[in-house]
């Protein structure tokens, strides 16, 4: 049974759901292209069949072939979405990525045609990740982990060599926006995690507010979070807090750190028949808490005779940590990802009036984008404009060392002659480039626009 929160303001950074398939692809010349699904398109169990662990992007990043025009790739893969940012040389290099992700993941619900997912190109795509970063598309309003999550992203595809000039832009102008926004307002404000989710949902099951005792299974930044979270809160007031993890010496780490205490792996069925609340927060591609595991922990635990609620698992995993299956049993109750939206919407009720801040905030960063989006369109007539120039004038100046007469004699040196040249070309363009920079900057600037006085400028040089 998944317990589903109420969904978010649809007014905060819903994208056109589309279906992605590779009979339906964007008419689109060159450019920025996102390809993705978020905990609004699809639930969690779809979610999960598109999620990447670092080296699984890494590793599907650097198999895909340059030769098939895409040019530039990241994968941004969290709980909360699949994302797919590519920069491509033509409409149909978008197919071939989708056709290379069902190579991959042919099992994977989300990339079949009847699946919503969402399309966005150019600036919107841009747009988009901004809006992430800036926490305002995530489940939970603010959330503080995505900018981590980013940063990981745009690391993650450089070390595949992926990156260019687009997505070093794009990225690099995300993760600024993402910090300037937690600084310049409040939208980071009054428990932006998943820890402070859970803890929130822990109220609605525990007098005291916490539970007597947490079992925390992994050792991440999700699980030091959730367990730092009830340190703060709970440990105090007699909560204990037990950390698991397949590596012994994570688990004794952070237990240290939220004075709890670590537990064998291979005691999990044991620990868990005595605890009152478990979070999973683990990479494990499968579920790492079944249904026989649960069973066997509770068969003589003091449960036994409680009743439904008795248990409070919470798995914060995509890929899902908890078998869903679980959810079935007597005495449990399942929350996943999903489900930690609703427990957070007081929060987010606060925080939500920072969210008209953060959109202004956004859309200058967008503005800049856009700036230095027409600024490139124009630079290869500018670049072409000075090469030939330099050819005009070597060919001049080449033209005056050879004369009959020496060059001497007319007072100047061939340095001289170059130097001169070369500031007289520059002064001669200075001003129509500068002006082409102008026009190229101004907001309402279209591409007729550019490509008009582009063609002026080139005319008036053949001239």
């Amino acid at each position: 049974m998944r317990n589903v929160g109420q969904k978010a303001d649809a007014r905060l950074s819903k994208p056109d759901a589309r279906s992605f398939s590779t009979n339906a692809l964007p008419i689109q010349t060159a450019g920025l292209t996102l390809l993705g699904v978020n905990y609004r398109t699809a639930p969690v169990e779809v979610r999960e069949d598109l999620s990447f662990t670092a080296d699984e992007a890494e590793a599907f990043l650097r198999s895909f072939p340059a030769s098939y025009g895409v040019s530039e790739s990241a994968i941004l893969s969290t709980c909360n979405r699949a994302e797919f940012y590519l920069v491509c040389a033509q409409p149909e290099a978008a197919q071939e990525w989708l056709l290379a992700l069902r190579r991959l993941r042919p099992h994977a619900r989300i990339l079949r045609d009847d699946c919503t997912t969402y399309e966005l190109q150019a600036d919107e795509a841009a747009g988009h990740l901004f809006r992430v970063s800036a926490g305002l598309d995530s489940l939970i309003l603010g959330d503080i982990h995505v900018l981590g999550q980013v940063k990981e992203a745009y690391q993650v595809a450089r070390s595949a060599r992926t990156v260019g000039p687009v997505l070093t832009r794009l990225f690099t102008r995300a993760l600024r926006i993402g910090k300037h926004t937690r600084t310049a307002t409040r939208i980071a404000h009054g428990g932006t995690t998943l820890g402070a989710a859970i803890r929130v949902l822990a109220k609605q099951h525990f007098p005291k507010g916490c539970p007597a005792q947490l079992l925390v299974i992994g050792a991440g930044t999700v699980a030091q979070d959730v367990a730092l979270a009830f340190a703060s809160y709970g440990g105090g007031q007699g909560g204990q807090i037990l950390i698991s993890n397949r590596t012994a010496a994570r688990a004794q780490a952070l237990a240290q750190k939220c004075h709890g205490r670590a537990v064998p792996w291979e005691q999990l069925a044991e620990t868990i028949g005595r605890v009152d609340l478990v979070v999973a927060a683990t990479t494990a591609r499968q579920p790492v808490l079944t249904r026989t595991l649960i069973e066997s922990g509770l068969s003589e635990s003091k449960h036994d005779s409680l009743t439904r609620d008795s248990l409070i698992l919470v798995d914060t995993g995509v890929p899902r940590n908890i078998d869903p299956q679980v959810a079935s049993l007597a005495g449990v109750k399942l929350y996943d990802i999903d489900a930690l939206q609703g427990a957070q919407q007081e929060a987010w009720v606060k925080r939500r009036e920072e969210v008209p801040k953060v959109e202004a905030l956004v859309e200058n960063e967008l503005a800049k984008w856009q700036e230095w989006q027409r600024l490139r369109r124009v630079e290869p007539t500018i670049k072409s404009l000075y090469a030939e120039s330099e050819q005009v004038r070597q060919h001049v100046v080449g033209q005056w060392s050879r004369a009959p007469s020496h060059p001497e004699d007319n007072g100047l040196s061939v340095d001289e002659v170059e130097h001169l040249t070369q500031r007289l070309v520059k002064s001669l363009l200075n001003g129509p480039v500068h002006r082409l920079r102008q026009i190229a900057r101004g907001s309402s600037a279209s591409e007729g626009d550019l490509a008009t006085a582009s063609q002026i400028l080139a005319s008036a040089q053949e001239e």
